[in-house]
């Protein structure tokens, strides 16, 4: 081998390795389990048991933030019928975050037990993490 096909041989080898370098890496951060949020309640305890439609369920969020990305946050309002809200992108920051969240309850929603349910959707580059967590049930009085 002359010189020439020499330096052509390393480069080429060079770039395949960087390849499955950059393959493997990718392979890694597709698969590996880590968690963006993780909840310190089993379910989030509300403030006030008993809400009037209309008003506001205060909502008690604890939680562990892993990693500074944003999260698109959707709710439900769930008895025998689901109330959906608009969702919201919000970017806690990274450590524990300690939430007094107040939830409009809608003026037309029936009399009887409820609880909400939030969504945390975070994108990382080619991956979606889906988060959920729920209230413990409270009631609704009004609006019937």
């Amino acid at each position: 081998m002359n010189d020439r096909q020499r330096a052509t041989y390393h480069l080429t080898m060079a770039i395949i390795i960087l390849m499955i370098g950059i393959i493997l890496a990718f392979t890694f951060f597709m698969v590996y389990p880590f968690k963006v949020i993780e909840f310190n309640d089993d379910k989030f305890p509300v403030e006030n048991e008993i809400v009037r439609a209309g008003e506001y369920a205060i909502v008690q969020i604890d939680l562990d933030k892993n990693i500074a990305c944003p999260a698109q946050i959707s709710k439900q309002l769930v008895n025998s019928i689901v109330y959906t809200y608009p969702v919201v992108v919000s970017n806690y920051p990274v450590g524990n975050a300690d939430l007094i969240l107040p939830v409009k309850i809608p003026e037309y929603a029936e009399t009887g037990l409820y609880h909400i349910i939030f969504t945390y959707v975070y994108h990382l580059g080619f991956r979606e993490l889906t988060y959920s967590n729920e209230t413990v049930m409270f009631n609704v009085i009004g609006g019937d």
